[in-house]
């Protein structure tokens, strides 16, 4: 227990197993204020399409994951960057464990 709360820590092969599955997600953000995620979602899908974009998650603070189903069509997308949506700026980076 840490500070009232209940603490967990998972066996480091948990951890790795967890990590090799983020490997292909983009971490995304907008330049200014939060786009919608139905018009992020419909725009990714459509403009890396061609680059195996398996799924767009959003959070409630203003990020968007992109998964692709291969490390390397997201390093694809990572170095054609920068990228716009709805005339905005996304700045892109690497899925990190504890981000």
């Amino acid at each position: 227990m840490t500070d009232g709360r209940v603490t967990v820590a998972p066996p480091l092969y948990v951890f790795e197993d967890g990590c090799e599955l983020w490997k292909s997600t983009l971490v995304g953000h907008f330049m200014g204020q939060k786009s919608p995620y139905p018009v992020v979602n419909s725009i990714a899908k459509r403009i890396w399409g061609a680059y195996d974009l398996s799924e767009v998650l959003s959070s409630d603070n203003g990020f968007f994951l992109f998964t692709f189903y291969s490390v390397d069509h997201a390093t694809n997308v990572l170095e054609k960057a920068p990228w716009h949506m709805v005339n905005r700026t996304l700045v892109l980076k690497r899925w990190q464990p504890n981000m």
